[in-house]
């Protein structure tokens, strides 16, 4: 059975190896001529993997394979006076 591949490329998700009866169902997928592969933004991971479960695709999940950074402000922020009032309107 053919495995679809999923990896995370620069704000992306591109996917290999989708099966034909699948790829018109995803949401967001379209299909890239230059690549050969389908993409999608990656806000739609989760969609995507949900889809792939109920449709019984194998798959191997390679986007996953992140790694997490922690990113400090160097000073600190202070907000505007206006958005300050805003926040105390709220």
């Amino acid at each position: 059975m053919q495995k679809t591949d999923i990896y995370f490329d620069k704000g992306t998700l591109v996917l290999k190896q989708v099966p034909k009866y699948v790829n018109n169902q995803f949401s967001g997928v379209k299909w890239d001529r230059r690549t050969l592969t389908y993409w999608a933004p990656a806000y739609a991971y989760r969609e995507i993997m949900l889809e792939l479960r109920e449709q019984k695709v194998t798959y191997q999940d390679y986007a996953r394979q992140f790694i997490a950074k922690e990113f400090t402000l160097k000073e600190p922020l202070t907000p505007r006076s206006y958005q300050l009032e805003a926040m105390d309107a709220w």
